[in-house]
Parts: structure tokens; sequence; C-alpha cells
């Protein structure tokens, strides 16, 4: 396994609906399949057959009637260049399909990768996984060094604000919002989202930006507080804001 600080890949962001795979999630569940490892299988070797394709796959879940009733789906979003975009559709598409009729899948509405979080990303002819906030991994039979591999020339960082991170939630804990009205949603999904506890080890920065990202408010205009109504820095952690509520 590789690792390497996500600020030295070329993760792609985007604002503007991109195309979908949509996942019934209670397929998922009541089969135990896990669909980051589902859907990184099945990039494996898109990566590998094409070293120069760079795309980042973004996951957003929501409540859908694209299966008929009011469920669960979870929604592959892969950004990239249009031809990366299709080719990522494809192989997600076909690991899904082969997990057979319990699983419901199809190609899906446009969505905002935004809206979700960073799910896997393709570069350098591998499948790079969350392994934190701040680190990806890679599953891989290379025998290069991961020093070597950090000298090695990747794009340069987006100066986009960062999105929200993959490992910041905790499932153990799932709770559903009161429906939103969002006039400027560009899908037909279905509100509410669902959200989940904050995990322990995630950052009150990350936190807080991914709060002003799902309800669209101003940056910086969230703060986390003790209970003496002063901020804690944004490199805290969320361990740390409960022990001082507790």
């Amino acid at each position: 396994m590789i690792s390497r600080s996500m600020t030295d890949l070329g993760i792609l962001r985007s604002r503007e609906p991109r195309p979908s795979l949509e996942v019934q999630a209670s397929g998922l569940e009541k089969n135990g399949i896990d669909l980051r490892e589902i859907a990184a299988t099945a990039l494996r070797k898109l990566a590998e057959a094409d070293p120069k394709l760079i795309a980042t796959v973004y996951l957003f879940g929501t409540i859908s009637i694209n299966f008929g009733d009011f469920e669960p789906s979870e929604f592959l979003i892969p950004v990239g260049t249009e031809r990366a975009v299709q080719r990522v559709l494809q192989a997600l598409n076909a690991g899904v399909a082969r997990l057979g009729p319990d699983v419901k899948s199809r190609m899906s509405d446009y969505v905002r990768p935004s809206d979700g979080v960073p799910f896997l990303h393709i570069e350098g002819g591998k499948v790079w996984e969350p392994e934190d906030a701040l680190t990806w991994f890679t599953h891989t039979d290379d025998p290069a060094s991961a020093s070597e591999l950090a000298h090695e020339a990747s794009p340069q960082p987006s100066t986009q604000p960062a999105e929200s991170e993959s490992d910041w939630l905790d499932d153990s804990d799932e709770k559903e919002l009161p429906d939103i009205e969002d006039p400027s949603a560009h899908t037909r999904l279905a509100k509410p989202l669902r959200v989940r506890r904050a995990r322990s080890d995630a950052s009150v920065g990350s936190i807080k930006s991914n709060i002003e990202q799902v309800f669209g408010l101003p940056e910086g205009s969230v703060a986390l507080c003790g209970p003496d109504g002063k901020a804690l820095r944004s490199d805290a952690l969320i361990k740390t804001l409960r022990g001082r509520w507790e």
C-alpha cells in the first residue's frame, strides 16, 4: 500500500452537474456489499490500461424515486474530461451490474459533485482511496517506493477551495434532515439528505466546511464553539469539541 497527501494528488472538483450512476442503497445493505470496494475494483483495470487518465469520483447519498419508491440511493459522480467521465461511468456500471438483480442500478440524473464527497480518484494508472481526512492510499503491485512516487510529476493542485473529505462521517448514527427547499437544485432528486454523525477523528475545519456546503452558507460563517462560546481552532478534533460539552 502506498499513501499520499491529498494535496499531492490532482483531485478534480466541479460545482457543475455531471452524469451519475445511481445504486439503490438497500440492495447494498441487505447483501453486505461495500460500494467503495466494488467501485475501486471496477476502476483498476481502466486505470492500468490508461495511465494518463485522471478522474475523481464523488459519492452523494439521498432519497430517490428513480426505482419506484422513496428509498435511499447512492450516486457515483465522476469528474474529469468528457471522455474520462464516460469511460469511468461505463466501468462503474459494468462493475455494479455484476452484483446481480439484488442490487439495482441505472445511469441517472445529472448531480453536482460538490453536493457529495470525494470517494475515489484515478491517477498515475492507480485507483486511490481516502485513508483519512488528509491522506489517500492505493493498493499496488508497483515495486517503486513511496519516496520515488513522491518525485513523480503530478498535476498542479486545484486553486479552488477544498471540497468535503470522504471520511468525516460516522455511519453508526444516521439521521435525516427535514425537507429543505432548494430552488437552485439541478436534479430531480427528492429531499431529505441523509446525514450522519461526524467522526470523532474528523477536524473541526472539515465539519464546518461541509456544513457550509450542505446548507449553502457563506464560507467562514459557521463556528463550532465550546461551552464558553469560544470557537475551536480548525485543526482541533471533533472529539475535543464533544469532550468540552460533556
